[in-house]
């Protein structure tokens, strides 16, 4: 009699001109010690060779669970690729996502779903990773430990969890709509942000995962460069400071974190797209940041300083999301 705890899993794999390092991935998941009851790959429209390379791994290996190629005749961006994964894991309780550039140690789903299989209560569970920082600096490290006690508040204020390096339940995704397609940047933040309201996650003490974030999901330019560059220029910081402000006066995130944290936090970020907007030449843009910035921290000299200096004699006007 199979055991009522146990949990099916379904891998998915969002995918677009890939063909030059998907085959990682995929081999990543064939070589886990515990094998998901399905893995599917969302190729999102791609133009180069990815749909044949992908089924010439199918037909190479014959892997012992279920696969699934699922073509998608427009170009419909990560999370919409993610989102179709997750409608055609109807039969799964759980969901691993792993993007196309990434892998897994052999040992990662084992680890990951026998601690939901033993947890109920957790919607969702994560894992530290790491990446290259992509500027020459190194390695950069990123600890969820905290995310078992106030997931709001670790994601919030410190760091999201990454797609690669976590496993939901299919029920959680559902209740809050899955992946906003609308998002373009920073699309792990949101979605993992508004997931929090919902429950509690856990943490997986595991050996951290090595997201290589390359360029993003629509490049198949095997040059590594780095996507987190888009967070750094004014439209992905733009966009990461919306979808903040959206969680604490939208979504209750007001109840869920102090009130001198989300201050903070708004007023830092805000400040620090003023600047960006200044370097472009962006002083309207830059000015509404530093007016955001005063009606949150409203003594912060630094920022009266800017406003005038930097700002002065130009009506602001709320930034928009370009570069």
């Amino acid at each position: 009699m199979a055991d009522p705890k146990q949990q099916k899993t379904a891998v998915v794999i969002p995918v677009y001109n890939r063909d030059w390092i998907i085959n990682d991935a995929l081999e990543s998941v064939l070589a886990q010690t515990r094998c998901p009851d399905h893995l599917i790959v969302i190729d999102d429209g791609s133009c180069d060779d990815t749909v044949k390379t992908i089924e010439q791994w199918r037909d190479q290996h014959h892997p012992s669970f279920a696969m699934t190629i699922d073509v998608l005749a427009q170009n419909q961006g990560q999370n919409g690729a993610r989102n179709r994964g997750v409608e055609l894991a109807c039969d799964c309780d759980l969901i691993a996502y792993l993007d196309s550039d990434d892998v897994w140690p052999a040992t990662y789903l084992e680890e990951m779903i026998g601690q939901l299989e033993e947890n109920p209560e957790l919607i969702a569970t994560a894992r530290n990773y790491w990446q290259d920082s992509g500027d020459g600096l190194g390695r950069v490290d990123y600890d969820l430990s905290a995310i078992s006690t106030d997931a709001p508040l670790q994601i919030f204020k410190r760091h999201t969890a990454a797609p690669s390096s976590t496993v939901v339940r299919r029920s959680a995704h559902q209740a809050i709509g899955g992946w906003d397609q609308q998002v373009f940047c920073v699309t792990d933040l949101d979605y993992f942000l508004r997931m929090s309201c919902t429950g509690p996650f856990g943490w997986n003490s595991g050996e951290p995962i090595e997201i290589r974030w390359m360029t993003g999901h629509g490049d198949n330019d095997p040059s590594l460069v780095h996507e987190s560059s888009r967070v750094r220029r004014p439209a992905g910081a733009i966009l990461r400071m919306e979808i903040l402000e959206k969680f604490i006066f939208d979504l209750g995130g007001r109840n869920l974190i102090p009130e001198p944290i989300w201050k903070e936090r708004l007023a830092t970020g805000w400040f620090r797209v003023g600047r960006k907007l200044v370097r472009k030449k962006r002083k309207e843009e830059a000015k509404w940041c530093y007016l955001r910035v005063s009606e949150l921290r409203p003594f912060d000299i630094r920022c009266r300083w800017h406003r005038w200096i930097r700002c002065f004699r130009v009506a602001p006007r709320r930034p928009a999301k370009t570069d």
